[in-house]
């Protein structure tokens, strides 16, 4: 927290320590509007993975859900997510995003594939 401090406005700072199996997978995200029946306008989203296993098979979160259950990838999943998910908000909002707290190259790569800015 404290480099981000360091940096200045608008940027986010990531610490992570996880990944090894999970970078290797296609998984990709989707997001899914959850729209204000008040004002008719998107007040949220939900971030959907999925995971392309071939070039044209796709598996969705209910049958991912299980094959990550029954592996240890669950928790590196779940990482995935949250840090794709944070790291494609702060793009929108044309803000940087780093990494604090990463010790190994393996990574710095993940995450700079994740496409975060800074280590």
């Amino acid at each position: 927290m404290y480099k981000a401090t360091q940096l200045g406005r608008d940027n986010f700072q990531l610490y992570q320590d996880y990944m090894g199996e999970v970078a290797n997978q296609d998984f990709f995200m989707l997001y899914q509007p959850k729209m204000s029946r008040e004002a008719n306008t998107i007040a949220a989203a939900e971030a959907l993975i999925r995971w392309r296993k071939s070039a044209n098979k796709v598996i969705y979160l209910g049958d991912l859900i299980l094959i990550i259950e029954d592996s240890d990838l669950i928790i590196g999943v779940g990482e995935y997510v949250i840090c794709q998910a944070i790291i494609n908000l702060a793009k929108s909002l044309s803000l940087k995003t780093g990494a604090e707290g990463v010790a190994t190259i393996e990574q710095i790569d993940t995450l700079s594939d994740l496409g975060c800015d800074l280590f």
